[in-house]
């Protein structure tokens, strides 16, 4: 059986921290929302890097670097996959057979379903682009919301804005999650939030662990019932979810509560030819989960190359040389690229750590792009510019 992926509790907990008010808008807005709410785009900028500036001591201590980890997350917010440890788990099932791209086996399924709900590691920024390009498939289809996992009010009170905003959320802060953002808004659907609110998160978290991803679920499935469904009973709606668990339990509840006909889907690791993804239905379950997904997606493990996974260049990204000046520093170093110019509060195209002495390209589609690089210390150097030209 597959091994999905999957997100310890401590992460979840802090995620929830900082969600914010509730979907229906009976919370008060948590301090961080409210804080986060009256800052500067290029402090909401500093506080993010500093966020990640400060994990490091804790990987240079020693924290658990596993994909199941939490700390995983950070790693991947950083472009550092490289140095997330895979999970001690047995050998992975083979793939199986590649017939059609599973975004389209999805695609073509989806048309019965109301709603479709995806695990999405927030250590694994390929389950971001994945389901980008399943977003992508299911928009003309008639699917007009998209629900992303960590999405605060906060983000939502800005879900016009065509930019991913670092203030969206903090797992929505990885630069695939944020391109999956903005192509979710530039395909036309609207972003909501689902996130527990204070009170519904402190509810959940007094529960004995083995009863807090069901109350989780329903909280939920509630709470999108009220974003979406009360006032608009025909949506359909796409969801993203942190962990396997969560997506099989909320299509659970919305068909329970809702009668709404949600299509669960699962990303897991198997072994197979890199790029050759493939979309199963587990009829032999799934290692850790009481009910199987609707259906599995197999993603190989991929190569790398110079540092950066190769299915980034495949997806139309080329290898961008690190300017000289970034590449002297002493000291970690965060090199973010935006595109010329969108604020210091959008979340980047590509956000790279370097440690003193490392050599690593950044990873960007074709544009013009401004380079940022910071340390501990505050900037470094000066902003360069660069245009990215050409093929992968």
């Amino acid at each position: 059986m597959l091994s999905p992926s999957r997100l310890a509790l401590p992460l979840l907990a802090l995620l929830a921290g900082l969600a914010g008010c509730s979907a229906s808008g009976t919370d008060r807005p948590r301090t961080e929302e409210d804080r986060t709410a009256l800052l500067s785009d290029a402090a909401i900028a500093a506080d993010a890097r500093n966020v990640l500036l400060g994990q490091l001591d804790l990987y240079e201590a020693g924290a658990d670097a596993r994909r199941s980890a939490p700390f995983a997350a950070m790693l991947a917010q950083m472009g550092r996959e490289d140095l997330i440890e895979p999970e001690e788990t047995a050998a992975l099932t083979r793939c199986g057979q590649r017939w059609v791209d599973p975004a389209l086996v999805l695609r073509e399924t989806a048309r019965s379903y109301q709603a479709v709900i995806v695990a999405d590691d927030p250590g694994t920024p390929a389950h971001h682009a994945f389901l980008a390009q399943l977003v992508e498939e299911l928009a003309p289809m008639g699917f007009s919301v998209f629900a992303p996992d960590g999405f605060g009010l906060s983000g939502q009170a800005q879900a016009d804005a065509a930019l991913p905003l670092l203030s969206d959320g903090l797992p929505l802060r990885e630069p695939m999650a944020g391109r999956l953002v903005r192509r979710a808004k530039a395909a036309g659907l609207r972003v909501v939030s689902f996130e527990p609110t204070a009170t519904q998160a402190l509810q959940v978290a007094r529960l004995p662990m083995a009863e807090q991803g069901g109350m989780d679920a329903e909280i939920r499935a509630d709470n999108l019932y009220v974003q979406v469904f009360q006032q608009h009973p025909d949506a359909r709606v796409i969801v993203q979810t942190r962990s396997p668990a969560a997506a099989v339990a909320l299509a659970g509840r919305l068909r329970d509560r809702a009668g709404i006909k949600a299509l669960s889907v699962v990303q897991a690791d198997c072994a197979g030819r890199p790029g050759a993804s493939v979309a199963m239905r587990p009829f032999g379950g799934v290692a850790g989960l009481v009910e199987a997904p609707d259906f599995l997606v197999g993603h190989p493990a991929e190569p790398w190359k110079r540092g950066r996974p190769d299915w980034r260049r495949r997806a139309g990204d080329v290898a961008v040389d690190m300017p000289d000046a970034f590449q002297t520093s002493r000291l970690p170093l965060i090199v973010e690229a935006r595109r010329v110019g969108e604020p210091a509060g959008t979340v980047p195209e590509d956000r790279l750590l370097l440690r003193p002495g490392e050599v690593l390209p950044l990873m960007l589609p074709p544009g013009d792009y401004r380079l940022e690089a910071w340390t501990k210390n505050g900037e470094y150097a000066a902003p360069q510019s660069i245009r990215v030209a050409g093929t992968p």
